[in-house]
């Protein structure tokens, strides 16, 4: 089971990751983006793209009632689950990134815990303000 959570624990860092670089890499388009951020349940979390046609007006959080935000859902295995994290979103805002904890401007770090459903193994990692990860 300690292998399945490292790897659960790699995933999550990657998604992080890769939220952080679409926004970086967010064109202008169409469709008004105003970054991508990760959204977090108990049971696993998703990429999603902030979209409002004023972006300072935007909320900065998932809206699940806009499908158009999803851009990827992952779910963690049967028996492992997120614990600990005290957000539900983490958005980052072009171009810099600027990074944003449940729609607010970031402070500190937000630890993630994965651990099993018995609670006696768990991996986490951290998120620091600036939008660097580490363990």
């Amino acid at each position: 089971r300690q292998i399945v959570l490292v790897r659960e624990k790699a995933q999550l860092a990657q998604t992080i990751l890769k939220a952080k670089s679409s926004s970086i890499n967010t064109l202008i388009t169409d469709d008004p983006i105003c970054g991508y951020g990760v959204h977090f349940e108990n049971d696993g979390y998703l990429i999603f793209k902030d979209r409002a046609t004023d972006c300072v007006a935007s909320d900065f959080i998932y809206s699940s009632n806009d499908p158009d935000e999803l851009v990827e859902e992952i779910f963690l295995p049967t028996g492992l689950y997120l614990s600990k994290i005290g957000i539900s979103d983490i958005l980052f805002l072009p171009p810099n990134p600027i990074v944003l904890f449940d729609g607010s401007l970031a402070n500190g770090e937000i630890n993630f815990v994965i651990s099993t459903s018995d609670n006696k193994l768990s991996v986490n990692i951290k998120l620091n303000s600036n939008g660097q990860i580490s363990e």
